[in-house]
This record gives C-alpha cells, sequence and structure tokens, in this order.
C-alpha cells in the first residue's frame, strides 16, 4: 500500500472501533488495545520504527494497578479483589498501545478525498450512523439488538439494553465532530448550516428515545464545559482542580446529607424518576456510612460486592447488597479510604495540568469529555468495569489523536 492508502486503513481502523463499540459495549475492554497493536504493527513495517510510548498514560496505569494490588493486602475478599487487578491489567496495559498509535497518527491526519479531509470525517460519520443505528434499534423494538444479541425476536426488548452504547456515542462525540467542524470549514456557510442541523436532529431523536439519563447528563455538562469554561486563565483551572478535590474529599458526609432530604423532593419528578435518583442516593448513603467505618485505607477493590449485608432500611432500593455503589467517589472511599482519595486528587491534579496545556481548541475538548466522563462516573457504572476502562481508554485516544492534529493551533494563556 502507498501512503494514502495506508492513511486511509489506519483511519478505518480507528473508526471501527467505535462502531464496534456501539454494537458490542463489553468488546471495548479489548478494542483498543487489538487496534493499537495492529496500527503500530502497520506503523513500525512503513517506518522502520515502533511509535513510541506515552509515558503519561503508562505511569497512571501503572500506579492505579500498584493501588490496586496493594489493597488485596487489606481487602475484606482478597481473592475478589485479585481477580480484578487482573482484569485491569488485561484492559489497562495494552491500552498503551492505542494511545501510542493514535500519537504518532495525529502528526499526519488528514487524506484529501472530494476535496474532504476524507480521514477526519471517519470518526464523526461513524458515530453519526451509530447514533442512527442506536435511534432505530430502539424505535423498532430492538430489530438490530435482536440479530447481534437475542436472535429470539419474541423476547421482550427494554430500552435499557443500550444505554451503554448511548453513553458509548455520546462520550466520544465530542471529538468526533471537533474533527466534523474542521473538515467541512471550507464548505459554503449555508451547506454548513443544514449539516449541522441534520447531525442535531439524529442527536436530538437519539436522547428523545433513549433511557439513559447519564447520556443527557454527560452531553449537557460537556457542553456547559466546552462552552464557557474559560480555559485561558489559569485561576480557572485551579478553582476547578481544588472544587473537584473538595467534592470528593466531602462525599461520604455530603451523600449522607443529601440522602436525608432530597429523595421526598425528587421521587415524583418525572426525570429524576426515571433516573432512579432516590435509589442511588438511597445506595450512596449505606456505602459511604460503609466507607467510614475503615476511613483511612478502605476495604480494598471490588469490596462492595463482597459486603453480604448493608446497614439499610430499602426505603427506595430492594435489597441489602450492590455490585458497585453508582459512584465513583463513593467507590474511591469505599474500596481505599483517604489514601485513594489522595490519588484521586493527585489525578486530577494530573489531567488538569495536562489539558490545560494543550492547544485552545484540544483544551476545550479534552475537558469536555473529561468533566463527561465524571459525570457518568458520579452516577451510572462501576469505576473498574473493563468495558467502562476500554472507553476511557479510547476516548483518551481520541484526544491525543485531536491533539496531535493541531499543529498550528492557538495555545491558551497560562
Amino acid at each position: 500500500m502507498n501512503k494514502v492508502h495506508t492513511s486511509l486503513f489506519l483511519a478505518l481502523l480507528i473508526g471501527l472501533v467505535p462502531l464496534t463499540g456501539v454494537l458490542f459495549p463489553r468488546a471495548l475492554a479489548f478494542l483498543p488495545a487489538v487496534a493499537g497493536l495492529v496500527g503500530c504493527l502497520v506503523i513500525s513495517s512503513r517506518e522502520k520504527t515502533w511509535p513510541s510510548f506515552d509515558y503519561t498514560y503508562l505511569l497512571i496505569a501503572v500506579v492505579s494497578l500498584a493501588l490496586a494490588s496493594l489493597s488485596a493486602f487489606w481487602s475484606i475478599n482478597a481473592e475478589t479483589s485479585l481477580d480484578r487487578v487482573q482484569k485491569m491489567a488485561i484492559v489497562l496495559l495494552p491500552g498503551i498501545l492505542w494511545v501510542s498509535f493514535l500519537q504518532k497518527q495525529g502528526k499526519e491526519w488528514g487524506v484529501s478525498l472530494v476535496g474532504f479531509d476524507g480521514a477526519r470525517l471517519i470518526l464523526p460519520g461513524v458515530l453519526l450512523a451509530a447514533a442512527l443505528i442506536c435511534t432505530v434499534d430502539m424505535m423498532s423494538g430492538g430489530m438490530v439488538y435482536h440479530l447481534s444479541h437475542d436472535p429470539d425476536p419474541t423476547n421482550e426488548f427494554n430500552l435499557s439494553h443500550l444505554n451503554r452504547a448511548v453513553v458509548i456515542i455520546i462520550l466520544a462525540s465530542f471529538v468526533g465532530f471537533a474533527f466534523l467542524r474542521e473538515s467541512v470549514a471550507r464548505l459554503n456557510a449555508g451547506v454548513r448550516v443544514v449539516l449541522y442541523v441534520c447531525v442535531a436532529m439524529v442527536f436530538a431523536a437519539l436522547l428523545f428515545v433513549t433511557h439513559s439519563q447519564s447520556a443527557h447528563l454527560a452531553l449537557g455538562v460537556g457542553i456547559g464545559f466546552y462552552l464557557f469554561f474559560p480555559v485561558r486563565m489559569k485561576a480557572a483551572w485551579v478553582a476547578l482542580g481544588g472544587g473537584l478535590s473538595l467534592l470528593l474529599i466531602v462525599t461520604p458526609w455530603m451523600t449522607q446529607a443529601l440522602f436525608d432530604f432530597i429523595p421526598a423532593m425528587v421521587e415524583d419528578m418525572g426525570w429524576f424518576t426515571s433516573s432512579y435518583a432516590p435509589q442511588r442516593l438511597e445506595i450512596w448513603d449505606y456505602v459511604s456510612r460503609h466507607a467510614l467505618e475503615r476511613p483511612w485505607i478502605g476495604h480494598g477493590i471490588e469490596a462492595t460486592k463482597a459486603v453480604e449485608h448493608f446497614d439499610t432500611a430499602q426505603i427506595y432500593q430492594d435489597g441489602d447488597t450492590i455490585l458497585h455503589p453508582h459512584n465513583f467517589a463513593v467507590q474511591i472511599w469505599m474500596e481505599f479510604g483517604a489514601l485513594g482519595v489522595a490519588a484521586c486528587i493527585a489525578f486530577f491534579a494530573c489531567m488538569l495540568k495536562m489539558i490545560s496545556q494543550m492547544s485552545l481548541q484540544g483544551s476545550k475538548i479534552a475537558l469536555a469529555s473529561f468533566m463527561a466522563f465524571l459525570s457518568v462516573a458520579s452516577t451510572g457504572y462501576g469505576l473498574w468495569q473493563s468495558w467502562w476502562l476500554g472507553l476511557m481508554i479510547m476516548v483518551a485516544g481520541f484526544v491525543v489523536l485531536y491533539e496531535k492534529s493541531q499543529d498550528n493551533a492557538v495555545r491558551p494563556a497560562s
């Protein structure tokens, strides 16, 4: 293959990851690593050199695994903790191949096809196609879902089956449509408006039919930070880091206070009712109280699923056990205590510093994606689920790809 064909192949390889992930979300546990390996092999065969590793990513992965492994020594169920560490390692360590591949690919991103940057259009095109597929699937009672997951069409289809797919689309969309905006910048203004309206209509339909309130929240939070956060102001970054750290520190006490008066206010309010807000608040309350029984080092990774009975009145949430707290901050306190909180604050500082030093658009896109992830992690999925880790790796790679493509971008003041 010549250089153009190779670049187009790599672009299609990149687009295949989110599309396959939307159809089979659990596959995201290994998709970025596999695609990264293929991409690195193609680049190394072409250039006779292996893409350099991203050492910041490697440091974060190694520290996370080290802390998780250490917690097994005081875990209430060491076997469960070590099993989770192994699954994390399988996802996190090979993930460096994906990030390194996209870091290299970003420096030459873009293939001229019919007046467009064809490679840049692949990612937003894939996300738009995925949004259409999910929308049609939900409106048709799971036509695609039954083909790919459940061959018996008589089985009842629940819209929640596609919640993960919708979340994947939304969390990848901030980078994807940054590429779209740049790719069509040379088109007539009227054509661009029509194109943007069509894209907005597809995403509005997706959000209208989905039951994933996490996706609604993530999109709102991401857009809010993209539009209004003053990325040129150093003080704003300090304030954001301080605010996130403070919220993390006070989480186990704040969740108990919120449970005392919030559920009665929102349990009959439409959107909050379907979002399971009262149930979430009750879970956060009883897991937080259990976490504070060992406030310094916690109960070990995956400890929540090892607790046989939580102290709960089961007012909104049935049962006195839970697999995970549906809140990353509560989970950090439960599993690692103050030690984990300190590590998480250091992670926040590292991420915000890196994002603040990116190009202007790169900084806005990366921050929108980061805060959208935090919003979902604060209300939805378990922090160490393999597909969720894979999704974070995938989008982190997309951010790196976008940033490396911004050769002549203006960098924000710091």
